[in-house]
């Protein structure tokens, strides 16, 4: 995935991963703009998953569990 590319993430063929509303996000959504995500390289083989419509916002994967979250991501490259 390039930096910065804008990518869709599908649960189905029909089904995509969307950014609902702030801090919410839905397995079940349509393929428009709610369902994209901006790539962001982080380090070596580690991306982060920017709602484009919610600057900010992104996919946090924990545990098996998978929502979003608030975060700057400057204070993201920091830690890296």
């Amino acid at each position: 995935m390039r930096d910065k590319g804008v990518i869709l993430l599908f649960t189905s063929r029909s089904q995509t991963l969307t950014s609902e509303r702030q801090s919410m996000l839905s397995a079940i959504g349509k393929r428009n703009r709610l369902a994209q995500f901006r790539v962001h390289k982080i380090a070596s083989g580690i991306r982060m998953f920017e709602s484009v419509l919610f600057p900010q916002q992104f996919i946090r994967i924990d545990d098996g569990a998978c929502d979003m979250m608030v975060l700057q991501l400057d204070t993201v490259n920091d830690r890296f």
